[in-house]
């Protein structure tokens, strides 16, 4: 097997922009979170958390150095095919 390397290993990332994507869950979020990294060989950057606006957030980097934004936000409700519904 290769070797990966560890979830949080301090890696300096730039990137010119960050892409985001909104999971329906905190759970969805953590599932994400935690197992796209690894299977992408990407990094973790920040472990899932609450935020300041309520909301729970993410960040890792794909093997190409971009940094996906990956968030929950109890205001922007998704369906189940993950499209944006109205509150």
């Amino acid at each position: 097997e290769e070797d990966l390397p560890p979830v949080n290993e301090p890696q300096s990332v730039h990137s010119s922009i960050t892409l985001a994507q909104n999971q329906a869950s905190k759970a969805d979020l953590d599932h994400v979170a935690l197992t796209q990294p690894r299977e992408w060989h990407g990094t973790l950057h920040r472990e899932p958390a609450d935020t300041f606006w309520g909301g729970y957030a993410s960040s890792l980097a794909d093997p190409d150095g971009h940094v996906w934004e990956i968030a929950w936000n109890p205001f922007f409700i998704l369906d189940d095919s993950g499209i944006p519904r109205p509150n």
